[in-house]
């Protein structure tokens, strides 16, 4: 009996009798063609890949903003001369952004080429389990199916932390800029819309990179 012909009797087997089945296929050097993640996996690599495309948008947004900021800032020589200090924090301010923004969007697209190929990874497995009931994170899925390792935790950390000092930075830019040229009443008030506004990220962080969707 030819292996392919092994693997769809397993599977009617394993379906029959509610047991889980596996295949050596890379002993072999075979892929398994017809292969499907289970509708688990798929959605939570789905939310992933939106979260992820929309993140990259978001970013080259910012990135694209912060050129046109950081042209008016280095042209204001009356801020130069008066408020030197301001002028330098809001220039480092700029220019973390604008890295930040662009690390973040290079972080993003890298993650969703390697998510794009997870269920080629699988189908090259060894095993290639049937779950029904499995108690486990989102985490152990993405790594029992795609071979998910430290590499891949570090990329998604990076992207996170950059994604979220960009907007930090965005901020604190803003805030410096209104403190020096406002009035107190639009001081008080901008600063309190720009905490509240902040509340997400720290909703967000802890959740990081083990489940991003909210």
């Amino acid at each position: 009996m030819s292996i392919p012909t092994s693997m769809e009797w397993g599977d009617k087997e394993s379906t029959a009798h509610g047991m889980e089945s596996t295949f050596n296929l890379n002993k072999a050097g075979y892929v398994h063609t017809k292969y499907e993640l289970p509708p688990v996996v798929q959605s939570i690599l789905e939310g992933w890949k939106t979260s992820l495309v929309i993140a990259a948008v978001v970013s080259a947004l910012f990135a694209s903003a912060e050129c046109s900021l950081l042209g008016f800032i280095t042209s204001n020589d009356a801020m130069k001369v008066a408020h030197p200090r301001v002028y330098n924090a809001l220039r480092i301010f700029s220019y973390s952004t604008l890295l930040f923004s662009t690390s973040a969007t290079v972080s993003s697209l890298i993650l969703v080429d390697r998510y794009s190929e997870l269920a080629f990874r699988a189908s090259q497995k060894d095993n290639l389990p049937r779950h029904k009931y499995v108690k486990h994170g989102m985490d152990y899925f993405l790594k029992e199916y795609g071979d998910i390792g430290p590499s891949w935790n570090l990329l998604r950390w990076h992207w996170l932390l950059s994604l979220g000092l960009g907007i930090l930075c965005v901020f604190l830019q803003m805030l410096v800029f209104v403190w020096i040229s406002d009035p107190p009443v639009v001081r008080i008030v901008t600063s309190c819309v720009a905490g509240f506004s902040l509340l997400p990220l720290l909703m967000f962080l802890p959740r990081g990179c083990i489940s991003p969707r909210g």
